[in-house]
């Protein structure tokens, strides 16, 4: 038998840039993060089908029992969990929008009321009737539908509103495609309070403790006239029950911190997070067997071992 090589020896002889990528959506970089929402049974994830895109730039990857992702494998884009914009044009700490009191979702409003065209108008109340009876597939559809018409101009509004509808429906990914909108809406407008506080909220509920409690005390320090809202104390609170929770969670209950070569914690930092997210019929008890494109690559086709395409 000849002399086995140990797979530190590999790591040692694979360049640290330009050989390894890793492609992960940003919800599952975390072991606890995952094992917290979805249960230790759906812990870890198996690619079950990939393939590229007839141009080859880009990477269709099915992970099992979860959802259909889409890479772009010419551009960089790092999983994004906290990245406030700065506020222009004004000295932070002023005021923005109208007074705020009650439940949270009564907290913030947009600098300036955007106009919609007419038909974007009609998305944006079909998808708030949607919202208002718990129908969130629905309402995520209209508010998507109304984004693609405006083309990402002016519609800080719409981004938010399905961030909160995705939080409600709260399958698989949705909390983290939430804290994506979230973000899109601010990079819109930075004086959205209402975003910085959907956002914290989302944050807390990815078990991002840290950085829930930044970005909520960055809410009150660039809104001061916030820091009594009922809404804002009531997430104060949340964040620090759960933070109390994680420094007395006993040892045996904490996900175990694996130890990885240098090369293998940066490949894992690097990771590139997905562009698309396609959710069809939801199925978590079989896997997708196979995602590819169809046709012109403008559609993506999946089937189940259920029989359902």
């Amino acid at each position: 038998m000849g002399d086995t090589v140990s797979v530190t020896n590999l790591i040692d002889n694979i360049p640290k840039d330009g050989c390894v990528q890793y492609f992960c959506p940003g919800h599952l970089g975390s072991k606890y993060q995952a094992a917290s929402q979805l249960g230790e049974m759906y812990q870890y994830k198996a690619v079950t089908y990939l393939t590229f895109s007839p141009d080859g730039t880009e990477l269709l990857a099915n992970m099992g029992t979860e959802h259909i992702y889409l890479y772009d494998i010419t551009r960089s884009r790092n999983p994004l969990f906290l990245e406030l914009p700065k506020l222009p044009g004004a000295a932070e700490g002023s005021k923005s929008g109208a007074d705020c009191s009650g439940a949270d979702a009564s907290v913030g409003t947009e600098k300036t009321k955007h106009k919609f065209s007419p038909d974007v108008e009609q998305l944006k109340k079909e998808g708030n009737a949607s919202l208002e009876k718990e129908q969130f597939l629905q309402a995520i559809n209209k508010y998507t539908q109304a984004i693609q018409k405006v083309n990402g101009k002016d519609c800080a509004i719409l981004y938010l509103n399905r961030a909160t509808a995705l939080m409600k429906r709260n399958w698989y990914g949705d909390v983290y495609a939430a804290v994506r909108d979230c973000h899109t809406a601010l990079r819109l407008d930075p004086h959205y309070v209402k975003a910085h506080f959907r956002l914290a909220r989302a944050l807390l509920k990815l078990d991002k403790l840290k950085e829930a409690q930044i970005c909520l005390e960055e809410l009150v320090r660039r809104f001061p006239s916030y820091a009594k809202n009922p809404g804002v104390l009531m997430l104060e609170k949340d964040i620090g029950l759960e933070m109390d929770k994680a420094r007395h969670r006993s040892p045996c209950s904490r996900m175990q911190t694996e130890t990885y070569e240098q090369k293998e914690n940066y490949w894992r930092t690097m990771s590139i997070d997905y562009e698309q997210r396609y959710i069809g019929h939801c199925n978590t008890k079989t896997d997708i067997k196979e995602a590819n494109y169809l046709g012109d690559s403008n559609y993506i086709v999946a089937g189940y071992v259920c029989y359902h395409v």
